[in-house]
């Protein structure tokens, strides 16, 4: 499957060094709004499978909105 650039962009903004990690640097959440609704899909999907989520997955589930991913975060603020 080929992905748009904002995508692409995404996809860049997810292989950070340590410098970024240390410094807080997020993920492209600009790239994410311009991604197609498919391509948002398949990363909320991935963000909402990961066990243990950092913050920038949380940014992309909560970018989503939706009833599952409002339910998913309310979990995991309740449940450690």
């Amino acid at each position: 499957m080929s992905h748009s650039d904002a995508h692409a962009r995404f996809l860049a903004s997810k292989n950070i060094g340590y410098e970024q990690w240390h410094d807080g640097v997020g993920y492209d959440m600009d790239a994410f709004a311009a991604m197609t609704p498919a391509e948002q899909e398949i990363e909320i999907r991935s963000a909402l499978a990961n066990e243990r989520p950092d913050w920038r997955d949380l940014d992309v589930i909560a970018a989503q909105g939706d009833r599952e991913c409002i339910d998913h975060l309310r979990d995991l603020l309740l449940h450690p």
